[in-house]
């Protein structure tokens, strides 16, 4: 039988087009093109992810064919497995298969089952916060317990910073309230201690309690808000030690217009080198911070500064000064910037044995800046918990973590809010008299030809 030459194109184009459709389901890629990266794994999910090797890793998605959140699961499970090719993957519908619901235990539709080396895991969602957080506990179930001082007006973690805490858990770590003057000691569990945010002084037993503590090889994360003494004695035990002057300034910076309209928005524009600000590259915020000085040779301890100011903040020391509208620098009394905002550190210790573990600290000028209100912003997130990372010495836990893709503040420098105001205040309302104009002459001509 002759095949008709007329037929003979048109299935060749089914044949290629069904071709073309099969190689690309088994070759499936695809490109982000996002500025935030959002259709693509996070550095922290890759470091989680190398870790399970060569041996299967299996996920059960419990999802009804047609929900909503399917085409998200499918994306996000596709890029997983892109990553971790060892990943086998199966959508399990709760309607379909109801013994399986009852096998695994399921108590939800959106439940993803995880399995690994005989152990399982489950998580609920499907957003790449979800799923790492799961495959985390899977191949590191290491927990890390954290103690939050209170006594002194410190911030509350559940009311204060929850998509913190929420975050702080979902890595491992496992926040726990301490009063240190009722307890009389640091719980010898503690891989790491929070101070965050109080309003009055450590007493004199709990800065030697702290002193000792790190001495010993403890760690700690501190936010010391502005214009609240951190020591109740002239000659503090505790601060001394950490080698840096903790003076009583508010910084202000001119730039922060860009934010809010206040003088006292300070703004992290550059950061130096060092594990806790690798890969960070936008500026952090500090709605109200206070800055720090290094002292030229600290004896036993290694400073490390994180983030500094622009050349246009100073240190305002002038408590008159703060009260006023639009406050001014004195170059007589305040320091101008660049300011130190964020300070790591690292006691020096005499015993250089394998066995032995050097104190460790970070320490931020404010506490605002971990609330719910401003964590989202720029690097805020990634620099906080990477300092807590560093301080546990915990390498993979130092990384950039998944945007969010709600999340869009605007950020503009001072020449894109130069420009912007020129347009919206010139050119714009320009065009708009211009166009006037040509409207009025076009008409009189009208009317005068008339």
């Amino acid at each position: 039988m002759r095949l008709d030459s007329k037929l003979l194109f048109p299935l060749l184009v089914i044949g290629c087009s069904l071709v073309i459709q099969d190689i690309s389901s088994r070759l499936y890629h695809q490109f982000d093109l996002t500025k935030k990266g959002l259709y693509s794994l996070s550095e922290s999910t890759g470091n989680i992810l190398k870790k399970f090797g060569s041996d299967p890793v299996t996920a059960k998605l419990f999802l009804d064919e047609g929900d909503a959140d399917w085409p998200q699961a499918e994306r996000l499970i596709r890029l997983y497995q892109k990553f971790l090719p060892t990943l086998r993957y199966e959508f399990v519908s709760p309607t379909k298969h109801p013994l399986q619901v009852q096998e695994y235990g399921i108590d939800r539709n959106g439940t993803v089952v995880w399995e690994w080396r005989g152990k399982r895991i489950k998580t609920t969602g499907f957003t790449e916060d979800r799923f790492t957080s799961g495959l985390r506990r899977l191949v590191d179930p290491r927990i890390y317990p954290c103690y939050v001082l209170k006594g002194h007006g410190e911030k509350d973690p559940e009311k204060d910073f929850p998509f913190l805490t929420q975050r702080l858990e979902e890595e491992n770590y496992s926040l726990r309230m301490l009063h240190l003057e009722e307890v009389g000691e640091v719980p010898g569990d503690a891989e790491l201690i929070f101070w965050i945010g109080p309003k009055e002084p450590l007493l004199e037993r709990e800065e030697a309690l702290l002193q000792h503590y790190l001495s010993s090889g403890g760690r700690m994360v501190i936010c010391l808000d502005p214009l609240v003494p951190v020591a109740s004695t002239s000659k503090p035990l505790f601060t001394s030690m950490l080698g840096i002057v903790i003076g009583s300034d508010v910084v202000v910076d001119k730039r922060s217009q860009l934010f809010r309209g206040d003088f006292f928005f300070a703004t992290a524009t550059r950061y130096f080198a060092h594990a806790i600000t690798r890969g960070l590259n936008k500026v952090s915020v500090f709605p109200l911070a206070r800055s720090f000085f290094l002292s030229p040779n600290p004896q036993k301890v290694e400073l490390f500064p994180l983030a500094e100011t622009s050349e246009t903040a100073w240190a305002e020391t002038n408590r008159e000064s703060l009260m006023k509208e639009s406050p001014q620098f004195d170059p007589v009394l305040d320091r101008k910037g660049p300011l130190i905002l964020a300070v790591a550190g690292e006691l020096k210790g005499e015993d250089r044995t394998l066995t032995y573990r050097t104190g460790r600290f970070v320490l931020f000028g404010d506490s605002d800046f971990i609330t719910d209100q401003y964590v989202k912003i720029g690097d805020n997130l990634d620099l906080f918990l990477n300092a807590v990372a560093w301080a546990v010495e915990r390498e993979d836990g130092i990384a950039q973590r998944p945007k969010d893709p709600l999340h869009h503040p605007i950020i503009l420098s001072r020449t894109e809010t130069f420009l912007l105001g020129i347009s919206v205040m010139g050119i714009l309302p320009g065009i708009c008299l211009l166009l006037g104009l040509y409207q009025w002459r076009k008409r009189s001509n009208a009317i005068s030809n008339s």
